[in-house]
């Protein structure tokens, strides 16, 4: 699979397990970048990673902002 500069990913999975993921994610209220982006987290975490966003109070500086 070609690895591109873009923020876009794209995969071929089989359409009966498209739709059952949709299905299963629209009953939770959740779009499937959502569920994606939530995995991506998990697994980066796992791995000893930094997150991919990082939670934050309202107002408050990102880490490692200057004040």
């Amino acid at each position: 699979m070609a690895v591109g500069t873009s923020g876009r990913i794209v995969i071929d999975i089989d359409p009966g397990l498209k739709r059952r993921l949709h299905a299963a994610l629209m009953e939770e209220g959740k779009s499937l970048k959502d569920w994606f982006l939530e995995r991506c987290a998990d697994y980066m975490a796992e791995r000893g990673q930094s997150r991919l966003f990082e939670e934050r109070t309202p107002n408050a500086p990102a880490q490692g902002a200057r004040q």
